[in-house]
């Protein structure tokens, strides 16, 4: 069954509804093929002697949420309905980290990210210190409806006097706990050149910054994700170097300054209490990594993932193979524990010539994880091999160290489909499963029974996929296109009544009005799968 995709306008406080099915079409040749429980039916016909009716002959392939085609099944899954709420503004701002959080039982969104120039929020704006190109950093709340809540600057001093020194500063990631308070990590300009790391905390109403910690040296230094359970906040990283000389970082916990070899990137874990004091902290060295994403469970494990060439040492356990200083990367997944920082395990997948980039995971029940990113080439998540000719989404669930439940990668075996793509974000769905955002170029096929490329756009557009428990896609949902192919985030972060979703997007995504975009705009949208 070939469908051609029409772009749609999009609707604003409201849900996308309608949607295509593909089935298996030989499963319709015999529609009497069972006289006692009914025959297959054709489209959920009336069925042979003794039946119900059929339900279609055959279980749905995909659904094409993106489209508004009224054709129907029995065996339909449900599309995902939208609400949102567009921050414009005159110069570029984005979203990098998504939080939700309870304060007094009312369920806060934090985002943090980049702007410049003048951002406003809820009535509440904020000015940078930097010129009108340069990016300065900013955390914001909203309430359950999507309305601006309060806004902040990172720019300003907290309570204790600490200033985040000089532009470009950028907040990477924010988190929401110990002690209802909103911690957030980024990096920012030291004395106007190379780039320290940062963890700062706010109260839950943004109304005063409690306390800040800094790291790092001479390079590039910067925290990419935090995280709280209970009393604890962690903070993940990277400390890095000169090209041509070796880096010397200061590190919370270490005893004086952590060495960097040149031309190395280390990657750091530090876990602080709620005072901002440190508690321990995991240095890794021996090569250059690339730490993406870090999750914790209910019972305080940490999960960890990135990249790393040459040696990824400090596990302490049997270590990741090395790889090739030349070659594509290798993948990790890690846990750690939250009283120590000791590693459990670790395994890795990739590298060489074959690529496993990660960029989200999600923590879900016990020990299980969930992991996305993109793939090239033929990786093994543990589940056999996959092959991907292109950059490609995938999704691995693992159970504990040993064991992957599955893995699965959106590629396809057709000449046809030209453009690359990648998983940037997953949380759970339901029991095992789990739903993924992502951005695609040019096109994609996420439906290899369907000949050709599913959706197609002239530059780059941003999707939704959902997993069942057993690795399947069952739904797509194409949320538009027209940007300008480059890095994006398309952040996701579960709630009491739905899935919240902070982007940066240029173009209007279809479930949005239609407005005059200028540039790249702030997009908080909730998600009800």
């Amino acid at each position: 069954m070939q469908k051609v995709l029409a772009i749609l306008g999009g609707f604003f406080l409201s849900a996308l509804s309608g949607c295509i099915v593909l089935y298996h079409l030989d499963a319709y040749d015999d529609p009497a093929a069972n006289a006692s429980t009914g025959g297959a039916g054709g489209l959920g016909g009336a069925g042979g002697a003794g039946g119900e009716g059929g339900q279609g002959g055959g279980t749905c392939r995909v659904e094409w949420c993106h489209t508004m085609d009224p054709e129907a099944s029995p065996c339909a899954v449900a599309c995902p309905s939208f609400e949102s709420k567009r921050i414009e503004a005159a110069s570029d701002q984005d979203v990098r980290g998504i939080a939700v959080g309870l304060d007094t039982g009312d369920e806060r969104i934090y985002v943090t990210g980049r702007y410049r120039s003048t951002l406003m929020i809820g009535g509440v704006s904020v000015t940078s210190e930097s010129g009108p190109g340069d990016d300065d950093a900013y955390v914001a709340a909203f309430d359950p409806i999507l309305g601006g809540v309060n806004v902040k600057g990172l720019h300003e001093v907290d309570a204790q006097g600490t200033k985040l020194d000089a532009f470009p500063r950028i907040g990477f990631d924010v988190a929401h706990g110990a002690g209802k308070q909103v911690i957030v990590g980024g990096w920012y300009s030291k004395d106007g050149h190379g780039l320290n790391a940062f963890v700062r905390a706010y109260s839950s109403d943004l109304a005063t910054a409690s306390w800040t910690r800094t790291l790092g040296g001479i390079g590039t230094d910067g925290v990419v994700a935090v995280a709280t359970h209970e009393t604890k906040v962690f903070a993940l990283g990277f400390l890095g170097s000169g090209e041509m000389m070796p880096g010397e970082n200061s590190v919370p916990c270490a005893a004086g300054s952590t060495l960097v070899p040149a031309g190395e990137s280390h990657m750091f874990l530090i876990a602080f209490d709620s005072g901002g004091t440190c508690q321990w902290v995991k240095h890794f060295s021996g090569g250059v990594h690339e730490p993406k994403a870090m999750a914790v469970n209910g019972s305080g494990d940490i999960f960890i993932t990135g990249t790393y060439k040459n040696e990824l040492d400090g596990t302490e356990k049997n270590p990741p193979p090395p790889t090739n200083m030349g070659g594509a990367p290798s993948m990790f997944v890690m846990k750690l524990g939250s009283e120590d920082g000791n590693v459990a395990w670790v395994r890795s997948h990739g590298g060489g010539s074959d690529a496993a980039n990660p960029r989200g995971i999600a923590a879900t029940v016990g020990e299980s994880v969930l992991v996305t990113g993109s793939m090239t080439g033929a990786v093994d998540f543990g589940r056999g091999t996959i092959v991907a000719d292109k950059k490609s989404p995938f999704v691995v669930s693992i159970l504990d160290g040993q064991t992957t439940h599955w893995s699965t990668a959106i590629t396809s075996a057709d000449s046809t489909a030209t453009g690359d793509s990648e998983g940037i974000n997953v949380v759970p769905n339901g029991i095992g499963g789990a739903l993924i955002s992502g951005t695609y170029a040019r096109d994609i096929d996420f439906d290899p029974k369907n000949p050709g490329p599913d959706v197609e756009d002239p530059l780059q557009g941003a999707f939704l996929a959902r997993f069942d428990d057993a690795g399947q896609l069952q739904w797509f949902q194409n949320l538009g296109g027209g940007e300008a192919p480059q890095e994006r985030w398309l952040r996701l972060a579960v709630g009491q009544s739905g899935i919240y979703m902070g982007a940066g997007w240029t173009p209007a995504f279809l479930f949005e009005e239609q407005t005059a975009q200028t540039g790249l705009d702030i997009v908080i949208a909730k998600i009800t799968p």
